[in-house]
């Protein structure tokens, strides 16, 4: 096998598995009325609460004029809550709902329950890809 069939097979691998990471989220995340993106605002939110747009959406790598929608839908939907600050009236946090904690929750637990399936990997296995995974990263890191 050549270099570039090589790469393209590496390529390839990632592809699948992203595919596959993306299809379970996105399952788990509708049988709640969920998006996968909104999945992935209501997680940056549960980790730390009351993040401003330009925050979240550096958090979510999710532009500022995308990331409004996905809020606005959010917000309608009684998931998440926007706040002004009294300190500053002009700055405005975002946070999860008492029900958009609760839905995240839910979410987390299934798609986690359904990832379990990895730690059929034996202890070295995963070790080892986890640190081809670290490897991988630096060797591709686009700072």
């Amino acid at each position: 096998m050549n270099r570039e069939e090589r790469i393209e097979k590496v390529f390839q691998s990632f592809r699948e598995i992203n595919r596959t990471f993306f299809q379970l989220i996105r399952k788990e995340s509708e049988t709640q009325g969920i998006t996968v993106i909104q999945m992935v605002v209501m997680r940056a939110l549960y980790e730390k609460p009351n993040l401003g747009l330009s925050e979240l959406a550096e958090k979510t790598y999710t532009g500022c004029s995308t990331l409004s929608g996905v809020v606005d839908r959010l917000v309608q939907a009684d998931l998440v809550i926007r706040e002004r600050l009294e300190s500053d009236r002009r700055s405005i946090t975002i946070r999860l709902t008492r029900e958009g904690e609760e839905k995240y929750k839910l979410t987390f637990q299934r798609v986690n329950e359904r990832l379990s399936a990895l730690l059929s990997l034996a202890d070295d296995e995963l070790d080892q890809l986890l640190h081809i995974h670290g490897k991988i990263s630096n060797c591709l890191n686009v700072s």
